[in-house]
């Protein structure tokens, strides 16, 4: 299977349940240069993982399904994690993050200038959470 990116502009997936939360971070992200995929829940942000790759995943800690670290930890495991950036975005204080690599956290509600940072740098770098 061949993962390539559909255009030449950083691709993000975001995963999250509410739809006014994830239209507003695709906006967003859109405005800020970004390719933006959205799922609305754990299957389906695995589903969007199995057919591409992104330089950053970000996922909403408490999805219908599961947990955005529970859905990280099961793209690991399945090798669809190489060359991205992960992050949960959560107002849970104590989310789950022992997913066998390193995972970045922000807090909502997100500040958009913290996330079009963590998205520049996800673009920037390419290493599974190699977060400084």
């Amino acid at each position: 299977m061949s993962f390539q990116h559909s255009s030449s502009c950083p691709a993000v997936l975001y995963v999250e349940d509410d739809e006014d939360a994830r239209e507003l971070v695709a906006l967003l992200l859109r405005n800020a240069g970004f390719e933006v995929c959205v799922a609305a829940s754990l299957a389906e942000g695995l589903r969007v993982l199995r057919e591409r790759r992104f330089c950053l995943i970000l996922a909403d800690y408490n999805l219908p399904d599961g947990t955005g670290s529970g859905m990280l930890a099961e793209a690991w495991r399945e090798g669809l994690l190489e060359g991205s950036h992960t992050c949960l975005c959560t107002a849970h204080p104590f989310p789950e993050r022992d997913v066998g690599f390193d995972l970045h956290v922000l807090t909502k509600p997100v500040d958009n200038g913290k996330l079009i940072e963590t998205a520049k740098y996800a673009a920037t770098e390419s290493a599974v959470g190699a977060w400084d």
